[in-house]
């Protein structure tokens, strides 16, 4: 699937901060999004599976046919990104720089594309909270179990930051 970002909708992340990285925001113009409004939906929720899931009824709901997600500290250097835009699959997200992320069929929700048929062929709710595994993991096993191409193009850069969980 070669993205057509004049018809693309980008779906941001923006909790906790209500703003994505401003080069983040320049990366995706540069690659061809349109500055309009009618391109950009903020999703300023937690907890993060709930996020995703008004995320995807947002871009269901909207009239375009390509929809990239992104989380608000995420970032791409230089030509890290170009793999991303030409990796042939139903989705295709950024590697993430994290242990994580390392196994090879790992999806990670940091930046990642896809199209109406692929969203709407998932059964809802796709991600849930305290499922045992992280969102990404969730979206690649539905994408999969609807029999769409899951792949990885490019590399993803994540702002440093704090993790809240604390354990007395």
């Amino acid at each position: 699937m070669e993205p057509k970002l004049g018809n693309a909708l980008v779906v941001a992340f923006t909790w906790p901060t209500g703003q994505m990285k401003p080069e983040m925001v320049r990366w995706l113009i540069r690659a061809g999004v349109p500055a309009k409004e009618e391109h950009w939906k903020a999703v300023f929720r937690s907890p993060y599976a709930a996020a995703i899931e008004e995320g995807i009824g947002q871009a269901l709901a909207s009239r375009f046919d390509h929809f990239l997600f992104v989380e608000n500290d995420v970032f791409v250097r230089g030509d890290e990104g170009n793999a991303f835009w030409n990796v042939e699959a139903d989705a295709v997200c950024m590697e993430g720089g994290c242990a994580r992320w390392d196994a090879p069929n790992e999806f990670h929700e940091g930046l990642w594309r896809t199209t109406r048929r692929v969203l709407a062929a998932l059964r809802r709710p796709v991600v849930r909270e305290n499922m045992g595994s992280c969102p990404g993991r969730q979206l690649r096993l539905a994408m999969e179990l609807a029999e769409f191409t899951v792949r990885h193009g490019g590399q993803l850069l994540h702002e440093r930051r704090e993790l809240f969980l604390s354990r007395s």
